[in-house]
């Protein structure tokens, strides 16, 4: 019986084996059937799927058992060559380079490859010369081709042999403009700037009309101040040799803008005007060149030396209302000279001596009398000036109530409080549904403020805080919010009494008055809430005055001391505006933007601070607009 079980029990194992070695006979036999089964798709994206997930051994076999059957295809191609480079396979590369050179209509990209691959081999450089040499032998006369292998040659970082392909390229398409541009170029990037220089020139003089095409391969190519100056000995001999050269003669002018230099621009620009008989345009429109190199005072120079050649030029009108523009920025730039600011005066005279006072000139008439409000203390010239403006025929209601906001400031300024508010009243009236309304009602609004009238002029705030103009109501909510926070912290009203006094004398440029009320203020009322405000509205009276300096020495104390409170976004956002426009230091405001955007993204000014910050970094924008920098009231702009 035992042995009988035994016999059993070994006739079972007998017979497991004899299945489990049948099963792996059928797998081995079906796996081989359905790998030789699959199709060359199938097998690619089984090779492409160990090329993603970076198994580079075995993706290496599954292309090269491809690229055997296939060996033309350049997909296949791209991939073994690109892996058999990653697992540097050099000698593997440099094979199916070759292959693919001999298998393709245009062999020159891959017998780069090949000497590239060459070139990784040891003792090998010879070689990988050769297939060099043979990639641009075999091209042919054929444009895109040419610019696709010099651009192969930079990719493998072979310089030298681009410009060798251009050289090429010249050869076989003739003197075509374009290659020799590139060959210009590639001779820049070896440091071959003399060489670079000459074929410039010698190409300009070949075809003038490619101007700007050779300025802007200068400008990318010459960074160092001893390129410049081979430029400038080169530049100088051509016009010698050239005379008569109008594009040598324009790039020298060019020159000299590059450098700077506008006096002697200015000087080429006068000569070939006078040489060709022209009607100026040129010298005009070196004077915007300079004002976008923010060089305002050449801008000025030249100008004037446009104007000079007399009032029958076509662009004189325009010229006119420019030298005015030139010189307001200049004085924003430094607002302590008074030479400067009697130039600018004598400028305003001028114009309107000349095209008179017209509809056509309002705003430089309302710029003007604010000039002499804001800056020359000629106060009753400016309201003379506004209400003959009033008279001008032909002036539709909306300009009559444009004149009349700034005439009632005016009449604020002077003390006349009864005419001001009588005068913001007829513009409230007549436009109570239209935003210009809106601002009458505020600045009614703010004058009862100065005179104490608490209540009333909440209640005209709490009015126009549904405005839909968004300077209107933040100018409402934040007066309102003054108003509601301070008025009942002292039974007696004394400190909002003090500050809205201290505003007062603000508002009408009397610095001496205001400082004193203000720091009545602060030394009455210490750590009163109403501080902040204070600050702020001294920081925006020296600022409505020009005293920029001063100006950001009280907004700092507000960032410094309250950044916790309602105005040190405000302060940060005054701060970076000053310091980039008309204190030209452009670092130090973006330090304040950004400062403003990490602290306070939320922040009304924050859209606005974004566009500055990134204008100063130098990103690249669609398009953008010249960003303006406006004073507190005053309606100048930078």
């Amino acid at each position: 019986m035992i042995f009988f079980r035994s016999w059993l029990q070994n006739l079972y194992f007998y017979n497991m084996t004899i299945c489990f070695r049948l099963g792996l006979l059928l797998g081995f036999l079906f796996n081989s059937f359905f790998l030789f089964s699959q199709t060359p798709e199938e097998k690619f994206k089984v090779a492409k799927a160990y090329f993603e997930a970076k198994e580079l051994d075995k993706a290496e076999l599954a292309f090269e058992e491809l690229f055997k059957k296939d060996p033309g295809n350049s997909t296949l191609y791209s991939y073994l060559f690109q892996i058999q480079l990653s697992l540097s396979h050099y000698e593997q590369a440099e094979k199916t380079a070759k292959i693919m050179a001999k298998k393709s209509e245009y062999p020159s990209m891959y017998l780069i490859d090949a000497g590239f691959a060459a070139k990784n081999q040891k003792d090998k450089a010879d070689k990988a010369q050769k297939y060099f040499e043979d990639a641009v032998g075999k091209m042919k006369a054929n444009q895109s081709l040419i610019t696709a292998v010099a651009d192969q040659f930079e990719q493998r970082n072979e310089l030298e042999w681009a410009l060798k392909t251009y050289r090429r390229g010249l050869q076989l398409l003739g003197d075509d403009v374009q290659v020799r541009f590139k060959i210009a170029e590639y001779l820049g990037k070896l440091g071959q700037k003399q060489s670079m220089i000459d074929e410039l020139l010698s190409l300009l003089i070949f075809d003038g009309t490619r101007l700007e095409l050779v300025e802007n391969t200068l400008q990318a190519q010459i960074t160092e101040k001893s390129d410049w100056e081979l430029f400038r000995i080169s530049i100088l001999k051509a016009s010698q040799k050239q005379p008569d050269q109008l594009a040598i003669a324009e790039l020298f002018i060019w020159y000299q803008v590059q450098q700077n230099n506008y006096e002697q621009a200015l000087r080429l620009t006068q000569a070939l005007v006078s040489r060709y008989g022209e009607d100026g345009n040129r010298i005009y429109a070196l004077s915007k060149e300079a004002e976008g190199a923010r060089n305002i005072p050449a801008a000025i120079q030249i100008l004037e030396a446009y104007l000079a050649m007399g009032k029958g030029r076509p662009l004189y009108m325009q010229a006119r209302m420019d030298l005015l523009e030139f010189r307001k920025n200049l004085l924003l730039s430094q607002p302590n000279s008074d030479s400067i600011a009697l130039q600018l005066k004598k400028d305003y005279q001028n114009f309107f001596d000349e095209f008179g006072e017209k509809m056509g000139n309002l705003p430089l008439q309302k710029e003007y009398a604010r000039f002499l409000v804001y800056r020359l203390d000629s106060l009753d010239l400016a309201i003379q000036l506004m209400e003959k403006a009033l008279e001008t025929s032909g002036l539709n209601r909306l300009q009559q109530a444009e004149i009349k906001l700034d005439l009632g400031d005016f009449y604020l300024i002077s003390g006349d409080e009864a005419e001001a508010a009588l005068t913001y009243g007829q513009v409230d009236k007549a436009f109570k549904e239209d935003a210009i309304g809106r601002e009458a009602k505020f600045r009614n609004a703010r004058l009862s403020f100065f005179q104490g009238d608490f209540e009333w002029a909440q209640g005209q705030l709490d009015v126009l805080k549904a405005a839909t103009t968004q300077k209107i109501s933040n100018d409402a909510i934040f007066l309102g919010m003054l108003i509601q926070d301070n008025l009942g912290i002292d039974s007696n009203f004394a400190a909002m009494e003090t500050f809205a006094l201290a505003d007062r004398f603000a508002f009408r440029l009397k610095i001496d008055s205001a400082l004193f009320y203000f720091g009545k203020l602060v030394s009455d009322f210490p750590g009163h809430s109403i501080t902040d405000e204070a600050w702020f509205a001294t920081g925006k009276m020296f600022e409505r005055a020009l005293r920029f300096r001063e100006a950001t020495d009280w907004y700092k104390k507000i960032v410094d001391g309250f950044s916790q409170e309602i105005w040190a976004d405000d302060a940060l956002f005054r701060l970076g505006m000053l310091y980039t426009y008309p204190l030209n230091q452009p670092e130090e405001g973006k330090k304040h933007f950004e400062k403003l955007l990490l602290e306070y993204p939320n922040s009304t000014f924050a859209v606005e601070a974004r566009k500055h910050f990134r204008q100063i970094r130098g990103d690249g924008q669609e398009s953008p607009e010249p960003l303006e920098f406006v004073p507190f009231d005053s309606g100048w702009s930078l």
